[in-house]
């Protein structure tokens, strides 16, 4: 299986670098360490390459653990819906 997920990524194009540059509302880029599956690297350098406003939530376990256990998961979330009604409402003000 594993070496079918490596024949399986090189052969797509992932543009998420470039299309991540383009935007601009609220985000947040979550991943664990742990995952066995997307190198860790891959959710560091989307998270560099997007533009603020933008938050990472460094999560444990792997790839299918449930995150929705992990507070730190939870006060991520909560976090970007309160920045993202209060992005939206500045916008609508102008």
């Amino acid at each position: 299986p594993a070496f079918l997920l490596r024949i399986a990524l090189r052969n797509e194009s992932y543009p998420a670098l470039d299309e991540i540059r383009n935007v601009h509302v609220p985000k947040l880029i979550v991943h664990s360490p742990d995952d066995e599956f997307v190198p860790y690297g891959m959710s560091r350098q989307l998270y560099d390459a997007a533009p603020e406003p933008k938050r990472f939530c460094d999560l444990s376990g792997g790839h299918n653990e449930p995150a929705l256990e992990l507070k730190s998961y939870r006060q991520a979330i909560a976090a970007l819906v309160t920045e993202a009604l209060q992005w939206a409402a500045s916008r609508a003000t102008k």
